[in-house]
């Protein structure tokens, strides 16, 4: 059997199209969400279980990290994709204890775990599977008029969405975009504000909520609708920091992120590598953005983001002989 463990919603999202890959292709597996499955331990799950490969995604708490050293403790050879930069998440890293294999998403990432130790022959710069799946999976969405109507936007109204950080917002920079907005030269415009999934808050906090309570501003507390739908009814959207906007861009849909009246220092760190996604740090970047995403609004240019054609069968074939021996010799 292949084990597939993730915790953080990206982390999740690019190990996915890989199980699927390897169920389509009759092979045993079993997907954990460590996020869901909070009290199931490796030292338990790994020697109970006849697994052949191990196979993480990378998130921000290393929670995928145990798994890793169980798995090696047991003889069994894993292999991990990271869907973001390194950041900070390289804590207490120790190369020699990694997994046998990386799949990374770009050259950037790769350059930053050699530098940190890694033997080069361990890293594979594969494309993005996720962004892959994503194209393959949605080329049949929501009809944008129905995604509007869901917003309450009239005919014509621009939609903008907005997808916060795991934190909720830094305090502050939705009041300041939202003034941005006012002065950006838009007569209407609806913007769809999204708290993250694992925000504990559901956005901000409450006076930043009521003070944007407005007939313009819409809290998507519910989802409405799916993330891809709602990104390809929008004229554009931005982020904090999140593979959410190279989702956007692969989908045809300008995206940016959003670093003006705030610390952005931190998250830039983890999504430094992600430079096909756009950075607005002044409001000269901001304002032309934004234009620029008024004049081709009805227009569709995909980006070819961290060259995702074909990235799941090249993961597979680089994690595949990983387990041809089952376990180290």
């Amino acid at each position: 059997m292949i084990l597939f463990v993730a915790h953080d919603p990206g982390a999740k999202n690019h190990i996915m199209p890989l199980f699927e890959h390897v169920q389509a292709q009759g092979q045993a597996a079993r997907f954990i969400d460590l996020a869901a499955a909070q009290h199931c331990e490796p030292a338990d799950a790994i020697p109970n279980q006849p697994v052949r490969l191990l196979v993480t995604g990378w998130s921000v708490n290393q929670a995928e990290w145990p798994w890793v050293l169980a798995a090696r403790h047991h003889g069994i050879k894993s292999g991990t994709i990271i869907d973001v930069g390194i950041g900070q998440t390289m804590q207490n890293f120790s190369a020699a204890a990694g997994p046998d294999q990386y799949i990374v998403t770009n050259d950037s990432t790769k350059g930053d775990l050699v530098a940190r130790g890694v033997p080069p022959a361990r890293v594979a710069v594969t494309g993005n599977p996720y962004l892959e799946w994503l194209l393959e999976s949605n080329k049949s969405l929501m009809d944008s008029d129905t995604v509007r109507c869901q917003y309450g936007c009239r005919e014509h109204m621009p939609l903008l969405s907005v997808f916060l950080p795991d934190y909720g917002a830094p305090r502050g920079s939705l009041e300041y975009l939202h003034s941005l907005l006012e002065q950006s030269g838009l007569a209407s415009w609806r913007l769809v504000i999204r708290p993250h999934p694992r925000d504990p808050q559901r956005g901000c906090p409450h006076e930043t909520r009521s003070n944007l309570e407005l007939g313009d501003a819409v809290w998507d507390w519910e989802n409405r609708v799916s993330t891809p739908a709602l990104l390809a009814a929008s004229i554009c959207s931005l982020t904090f920091g999140s593979t959410v906007s190279a989702e956007s861009l692969a989908l045809g849909t300008p995206s940016a992120y959003f670093q003006i009246g705030w610390s952005y220092e931190e998250l830039e760190r983890l999504y430094a590598n992600h430079s096909a996604v756009p950075r607005l740090r002044c409001t000269r970047e901001f304002f032309d953005f934004i234009s620029g995403a008024i004049n081709n609004a009805g227009t569709r240019t995909k980006v070819l983001v961290e060259n995702y054609l074909g990235a799941t069968k090249h993961a597979w074939a680089e994690l595949q002989p990983l387990m041809l021996d089952g376990k180290y010799l």
